[in-house]
């Protein structure tokens, strides 16, 4: 797993810095759509390499798209391998 500093931006406008865990990009996003309370994600950087990915953008058409995917496993397992 790799280390990963988020900005984000919560539902009342708040912007945060998170750390998390995770195996890949994809990973990381999935794991910020699961929160409920976060609304966008504007950064990204992968703390070993200090590659930098810049978003911006609304997760919410994320979230509605993940709700409707009612196999859990399925997801992870889709996100599990590392790149």
């Amino acid at each position: 797993m790799k280390e990963y500093i988020l900005e984000v931006k919560d539902l009342e406008g708040e912007v945060l810095e998170l750390k998390t865990f995770a195996y890949n990009i994809m990973q990381v996003i999935d794991s910020m759509v699961a929160f409920n309370n976060i609304e966008a994600i504007k950064t990204i950087t992968r703390v070993d390499d200090g590659y930098t990915w810049k978003l911006g953008q609304s997760i919410t058409p994320l979230r509605e798209m993940r709700e409707s995917i009612n196999d859990e496993t399925l997801i992870q397992n889709l996100f599990k391998n590392e790149d």
